[in-house]
């Protein structure tokens, strides 16, 4: 597994780079960050076109109460532009109960 440290607002291109590698060295399923930027569907659409392989994106670190809303919504267009899996822990197990 290849593990990347990067804020994906600021680093999509060195994301982007990361896949590239990664699925160079053949992997069955690539984990990757969300990309945050403000065209995430375009870079999702670019990856999951072009790579042909099961992406499963991170859920992202534990989101506040007001960004519930916003994490269903990257869900969802995740999901519009192809991607097969969402890895959603932290901000299901690591949340209050209200």
């Amino acid at each position: 597994m290849i593990f990347l440290r990067l804020n994906s607002n600021e680093h999509v291109q060195e994301l982007s780079d990361a896949v590239r590698v990664s699925f160079i060295l053949g992997p069955d399923v690539l984990k990757v960050p969300y990309p945050g930027s403000a065209d995430v569907a375009d870079v999702l659409k670019e990856w999951i076109t072009f790579f042909q392989i099961l992406m499963v994106l991170l859920g992202g670190s534990t989101s506040g109460t007001t960004q519930q809303t916003q994490l269903l919504d990257d869900v969802q267009q995740a999901i519009e532009v192809g991607a097969r899996a969402i890895a959603i822990g932290k901000n299901v197990w690591q949340r209050p109960i209200e």
